[in-house]
């Protein structure tokens, strides 16, 4: 990797921290999928904890686990658009969720 990726890599990483408040606690109410609710815990950018209300106890605790730690764009990237029972899921649901905080947070 040259140094022109590396800076990028941080600019990137940067301008993903701008998009979410430093700490960030959200609740939110899912539509479609087997989880009632979601509540995230984000901190500069980085999700540090997810629980999911309801759903497949299994499936849901895999997911927090494998997002814990990760980007809030990556999660994003990696979750969106996945269906499961038509056209969401929980993993889908997270990443709506997600996005809603980042706009919330631009909005603000």
């Amino acid at each position: 990797m040259g140094v022109g990726a590396t800076t990028n890599t941080a600019r990137q990483r940067i301008h993903n921290q701008k998009e979410i408040d430093p700490q960030m606690k959200i609740s939110y109410k899912t539509s479609g999928s087997c989880a009632s609710r979601i509540e995230i815990e984000i901190d500069n950018g980085l999700i540090v904890d997810t629980t999911f209300v309801d759903g497949c106890a299994g499936n849901t605790k895999a997911v927090a686990a494998l997002v814990r730690g990760m980007e809030v764009s990556e999660a994003v990237r990696r979750l969106k658009g996945i269906a499961c029972q038509g056209d969401t899921s929980c993993p889908d649901q997270l990443a709506q969720a997600l996005e809603k905080a980042q706009s919330d947070a631009l909005a603000s």
